[in-house]
């Protein structure tokens, strides 16, 4: 049977039988564009970025790409799955509203010194009353939850939000 094989093996849903007209080429057309589109629609990875600028090099970071933002003594430290990028100009308040302003909701602060992409935890490990780590997927380095934000933290993993 022709028609079953059209549509298991070449995935033909539709076709123009002749003679055809104008019409229905515009018609079968138009409803493969459509089909196009909302299959990219789906697909499309919406990628965000934060652009990061220091002396003589501009680092565009996509955020999926972000393990955790860390301040320690007067720097900025940005984990990416690229390395850490030391960023001694930016205040950790500037860093959490840059990652606002890009829209998307996988970011918590975790502590006073972090901000951490829920997306790539792995395990939380808790050391004693007010001490937790976070680990990452295929990343060594911890950051660490603090006591103040120990239930929104732990709240947010468990929702998957």
């Amino acid at each position: 049977m022709y028609l079953p094989k059209a549509v298991q093996e070449y995935h033909c849903y539709d076709f123009i039988e002749k003679p055809f007209t104008k019409s229905k080429i515009i018609d079968v057309t138009n409803k493969l564009l459509k089909g196009i589109n909302k299959v990219n629609k789906e697909n499309k990875v919406d990628k965000k970025y934060i652009t990061i600028k220091l002396k003589n090099v501009i680092h565009k970071v996509s955020v999926n790409d972000i393990f955790y933002a860390e301040s320690c003594r007067r720097k900025l430290y940005l984990h990416t799955t690229l390395g850490k990028i030391v960023i001694p100009s930016m205040t950790f308040k500037q860093m959490i509203e840059m990652l606002q302003e890009t829209g998307v909701d996988y970011f918590v602060r975790t502590h006073r010194s972090y901000v951490v992409n829920i997306n790539h935890i792995r395990s939380i490990e808790k050391h004693n009353k007010k001490a937790w780590d976070i680990n990452f997927y295929d990343y060594e380095e911890v950051a660490l939850i603090g006591d103040k934000y120990s239930v929104d933290v732990i709240n947010r993993i468990e929702g998957g939000i």
